[in-house]
């Protein structure tokens, strides 16, 4: 897959990257992609929780899940949602909403349809995507938008490969 890294974007500290080059200068930067739900069917769905959890809290395990994905959220959270493993696999899922041009072409190896939306429409569709989900029945999964990147000034080192 290919992200887009905005050079001139100095006030993310060299994190303004981006699925689409919406501003037309970013440096194309290739990663290696896998479709979550896979992941999550394959290294989730059959691990053993804890019966108890680590201080004060109560209420027993819960899986979480921060979904930060720079875009790739509109494919990404329907194929979740659609696949029955976020039902299955997480409790909590917070995730941010970014409100960029969404443009994905019908694929018919993956499934996933044609998308097309505008800035402005892309982040009220996911949000009423959201809402609907919270209407399914016998999913307790709950989604809520948060954006926290607090760990960016947080004086720890970022992981490395070694």
């Amino acid at each position: 897959m290919t992200f887009y890294r905005n050079e001139a974007d100095k006030r993310n500290e060299d994190w303004g990257f981006n699925n689409q080059d919406i501003r037309n200068n970013g440096t194309p930067v290739k990663v290696t992609s896998l479709r979550l739900a896979t992941w999550l069917r394959d290294e989730i769905l059959d691990r053993k929780m804890p019966d108890t959890v680590y201080g004060e809290y109560q209420a027993g395990p819960k899986v979480v899940m921060k979904l930060d994905i720079e875009g790739s959220e509109y494919s990404v959270l329907p194929d979740l949602m659609f696949s029955g493993l976020l039902c299955q696999n997480i409790d909590f899922l917070f995730m941010e909403v970014h409100d960029w041009p969404v443009d994905h072409e019908a694929d018919p190896l993956s499934g996933r349809g044609e998308l097309h939306l505008q800035r402005g429409q892309s982040a009220q569709f996911l949000r009423q995507t959201i809402a609907m989900f919270h209407s399914v029945k016998d999913c307790a999964t709950r989604i809520a938008e948060l954006d926290d990147e607090a760990y960016l000034h947080d004086g720890m080192p970022f992981p490395s490969e070694s």
